[in-house]
C-alpha cells in the first residue's frame, strides 16, 4: 500500500515535470519567432549579428535539452507503469525520478536566465 502512495506521487511529480517541458518548448518557439522577426525588422551591426547568432545556437540547444528530458521523462512514466506488475523497479524509478528532478530544476532556472538576457537584448535594438 505505502509502495502504490509513492509510485502515484512519482506519477503525478512526473505528469508536472511533463507539463514544464511542453510550456519550456513552447516557450523556447515564442523566443526563436521574435529572434527571427528581429532579424526580419532590424539591420545588424558585425557584433549584433554574432550575438543574434550566439541566440539561435542557445535556443536550437535548448531544444535539444527539453527533447533529452522529455524522452526521460516518457521513459519513467513507462517504467512507472510497470512497477504496477513489477515491483522490482522501484530503485531504478527512484534514481531515474532523482536525476530528473535535478536535470529540471537546471533546465529551468538556465532557460529563465537565457530568456531575461534575450528581452535584454532585444531591447536594445530599438
Amino acid at each position: 500500500m505505502k509502495n502504490r502512495i509513492k509510485i502515484r506521487q512519482l506519477q503525478y511529480e512526473n505528469e508536472a515535470a511533463q507539463r514544464l517541458l511542453e510550456f519550456l518548448l513552447q516557450e523556447n518557439v515564442i523566443l526563436k519567432t521574435r529572434l527571427a522577426e528581429a532579424l526580419q525588422e532590424t539591420v545588424f551591426s558585425a557584433d549584433q549579428m554574432n550575438t543574434v547568432e550566439q541566440y539561435q545556437e542557445w535556443l536550437l540547444q535548448k531544444d535539444d535539452v527539453i527533447g533529452i528530458m522529455r524522452q526521460e521523462a516518457a521513459s519513467l512514466e513507462k517504467l512507472l507503469i510497470k512497477y504496477m506488475h513489477d515491483e522490482g523497479t522501484m530503485k531504478m524509478i527512484l534514481h531515474k525520478q532523482k536525476k530528473l528532478r535535478k536535470d529540471l530544476k537546471l533546465l529551468a532556472i538556465a532557460f529563465s536566465d537565457l530568456r531575461v538576457k534575450f528581452n535584454g537584448f532585444i531591447e536594445t535594438l530599438y
